[in-house]
């Protein structure tokens, strides 16, 4: 039976089960003017997890991949339609739809681009029967303690300050099912991947090769107790002041003193704590005790290509029908001695296939720590009201991100030219041979044979990848031909090398400004508006899977967050309508009635105007996709939150279109942005725009009817975006997508909805 190509995401079945045992115990007493404080915390977490994927491209059934998706297929330049160019324009294929049309042909054609299966072994190695979930049984352990003391200095002055000490004790596996990663060759020492990558550039820039290979021990024989080091240390001091200034001169005292302002200003450090993912379900993803069958661009000849560093081509390339109804797997032995080494033929000591991915922890893994801090000032006026201005900061470093071990080394040197000049020379259009292409490639490989030179037949067969940027593919797809041997392991043991990691670092600061009103006249209100920034390193939840983009060079990652606003702003309150009347049935009437509003006003979130390959620094599928490095301004509305062409580049808005754009004229924004050129950038957030501001209105009417002293009947009509305003998602903005470049296509809020209600209280 053929199998079926379907997404992991959407197939795959996990089970937990989790019990927790927490004790915890606080005391405080009142000395003089102190109030002291003392507690701690204690969390026991047993787990019990199972799961039938391997997270990305296998599960415990057969799966087949059609199309140009995982990277098992090379197109050359011969098995597409001409490539449009500066002269040719018509009956010719443009760059941006390189990517598109491989796919589509390797799918309408039957091609299949990779084949994987997820096996899993007992804590012995031995092989389980086909079909068997992976399972972990995990326990760790959390603790806290702390002092702190509230000290009311005088009735105008009060000071808080304390210190707590934190832990996460890390994960160990009831059966020792925990792999840690190792050298596979005499030494066997666990691997330090900073150390790894750092002296892989060291190499790399000197012309030389670094790329030992690895293997994978149960955590009971590599000396250490824990996947990651245990940081006992974790001090979390705090300090806060809060002063009401009585001052004798008139003017201060007026405006800041009789009791009527407040002065608060704090400290406060903290750290991450351990969460379920990190402590059960990443361990499982390690290889060895489950491992990914894989068959990497298998060919006709019933080869996996891919495993040997190479790809196929449409004429070499496995199809369903023709070639037959199976795929041919590595073969898998039933009994694998520690380490486990993953690999080809390339690998002295391999003892199972090449895997698609590696994902572990990293050994010298912290938790996040964090510095908070915030001043304010809250002054009492008339009517009932508060007004209060104040900052807030925060920081964050050895926050959650993940590392690619098997990240393009781009400054890797041959011929006086690094890879990354050499790809960009190609990107360009240059043909002329280039250094790195001419000395690194070994004259007898296929992309030399029969070239006129060795940079001709690279740019043959690599023309969709090099002009849709698409980095690693072409490195991956050359790297077995070096003359030195292959500078990474996607070549020999494992396409992808991940490691979670805390390399990242965030940071926020903002102002804001409330204003309270309690009970004015019926009135209740509440205001709030934040203006801030918020930059980070592209972090992301514990949960996700996510690299930099340059794993070599975190930083090239640091720019606006994600989910930054510029300002938000929100108001809602309670009104008891003042409607009064001194005959009872009239006020029956008109009196009771309550409006309550809540409006919402957000700027727009950044608007990532990507390259679109999500190569372009040569990371993997787990890296985080880059911006295009934008070089002008200004153009024909460019950049407006509102226009209506209807299509994207190459529209306008003075064409009357029926469609919905984010920019005026999507073409002169296009013009603004150059793809990344590896060889000089070095900041993946090179073109952030903003995008679409939203504000909505709910509304709320009742009016409640006192039926005696003891009943009453309330009646209300609820109204969620009261104006039926639309909010429009951001749009795609991708260079190679210019047909859909700033195309606005989906609402981002609800219609009006409307709830009537009824309640009878007695």
């Amino acid at each position: 039976m053929v199998p079926l190509n379907i997404d992991t995401q959407n197939s795959r079945t996990r089970m937990w089960n989790s019990h927790g045992l927490d004790l915890r115990d606080d005391a405080s007493w009142v000395r003089g003017n102190h109030l002291l404080q003392l507690g701690g915390s204690f969390k026991h977490t047993w787990v019990f997890f199972r799961r039938d994927d391997g997270q990305q491209n296998s599960q415990k059934t057969l799966q087949y991949f059609m199309g140009n998706t995982i990277g098992g297929i090379g197109f050359p330049n011969d098995f597409r339609p001409r490539a449009c160019t500066a002269t040719i324009t018509s009956n010719c294929l443009p760059a941006s739809q390189v990517g598109n049309w491989n796919n589509l042909y390797a799918q309408l054609t039957g091609m299949v681009d990779a084949a994987t299966i997820l096996r899993a072994r007992d804590p012995q190695l031995q092989l389980l029967p086909e079909g068997t979930d992976l399972k972990n049984t995990i326990r760790y352990d959390q603790a806290t303690f702390y002092a702190q003391d509230a000290w009311h200095l005088r009735p105008s002055l009060t000071l808080n300050y304390g210190l707590a000490w934190a832990a996460s004790v890390p994960p160990v596996e009831e059966q020792g099912k925990l792999m840690m990663t190792v050298f596979a060759g005499s030494s066997g020492g666990v691997v330090d991947p900073r150390t790894y990558l750092q002296k892989r550039q060291e190499a790399a820039r000197a012309g030389e090769i670094y790329n030992p290979p690895v293997g994978f021990t149960p955590i009971n024989n590599s000396g250490r107790k824990y996947p990651f080091d245990f940081v006992r240390y974790n001090l979390e001091p705090r300090v806060a002041a809060a002063w009401s200034p009585n001052f004798s001169g008139a003017l201060l005292n007026r405006f800041l003193g009789n009791g009527r302002t407040v002065l608060r200003g704090g400290y406060w450090r903290f750290y991450d704590r351990l969460n379920g993912v990190q402590a059960a379900v990443n361990t499982l993803q390690a290889v060895g005790f489950g491992q990914s069958v894989l068959c990497l661009g298998p060919s006709k000849s019933s080869s996996c290509e891919g495993n040997l560093g190479r790809t196929t081509d449409p004429s070499t390339a496995f199809r369903i029908g023709p070639d037959g109804n199976t795929v041919i797997l590595p073969a898998i032995p039933g009994t694998v001695t520690p380490p486990v080494v993953p690999g080809n033929a390339r690998v002295p000591g391999a003892n199972i296939s090449f895997v698609p991915n590696s994902q572990v922890q990293d050994p010298e893994w912290k938790p996040g720590s964090h510095n908070q801090w915030d001043f304010t000032i809250q002054r009492e006026l008339p009517a009932t009201s508060r007004l209060e201005i104040g900052y807030v900061g925060h920081t964050a470093r050895n926050i959650y991100q993940g590392i690619d071990l098997n990240q393009v080394p781009l400054f890797m040197v041959s011929g006086g030219q690094s890879f990354a000049q050499a790809f960009d020379a190609l990107a360009q259009g240059v043909r002329t041979p280039q250094p790195f292409f001419e000395t690194a490639l070994s004259p007898a490989s296929t992309f030399c044979q029969g070239q006129p030179s060795c940079t001709a037949g690279v740019a043959a067969r690599f023309g969709g990848d090099i002009a849709n940027q698409r980095v690693r593919n072409v490195f991956n797809g050359i790297q077995s031909a070096f003359t030195l041997g292959p500078a990474t392991n996607a070549a020999t043991q494992f396409t992808n090398f991940f490691y979670w990691s805390s390399l990242a670092e965030s940071n926020y600061h903002a102002a804001f400004l409330s204003y309270h009103i309690r009970a004015y006249h019926g009135l209740i209100l509440d205001a709030n508006f934040t203006y801030g920034h918020s930059l980070d390193s592209v972090t992301v939840n514990q949960d996700s899977d996510q690299a930099f983009s340059n794993s070599y060079d975190p930083h090239d990652d640091y720019g606006t967050s994600v989910f930054d606003r510029k300002y938000v702003l929100t108001v809602l309150g309670v009104w008891e309508l003042p409607f009064r009347s001194q005959t009872a049935w009239v006020k029956q009437v008109i009196g009771g009635w309550q409006l309550s509003p809540i409006l919402s006003v957000a700027s727009g979130l950044p608007l990532r105007v990507l390259d679109g390959s999500g190569q372009e620094f040569g990371q993997s599928s787990f890296g985080f996709g880059s911006e295009a490095i934008r070089i002008g301004s200004g153009g024909a509305n460019a950049g407006i939150n509102h226009v209506a062409p209807t299509t994207g580049a190459g529209s306008s808005a003075s064409g009357k279109g029926s469609g919905l754009n984010i920019f005026g004229d999507p073409q002169a924004v296009l013009n603004q942005f150059r793809p990344i050129q590896p060889s000089v950038d070095t900041t993946s957030r090179g073109g952030t725009l903003r995008g679409l501001r939203n504000w909505n209105l709910d509304l709320s009417l009742a009016k409640k009817i006192f039926l005696s002293e003891r009943t009453r009947l309330t009646f209300s009509a609820e109204f969620f975006n009261t104006f039926n305003h639309v909010n429009f998602l951001d749009p795609a903005v991708n260079l190679q997508s210019q047909q859909t470049f700033g195309v606005i296509t989906t609402q981002g809020n609800d219609p009006r909805q409307i709830q009537l209600g009824l309640r009878f209280d007695f």
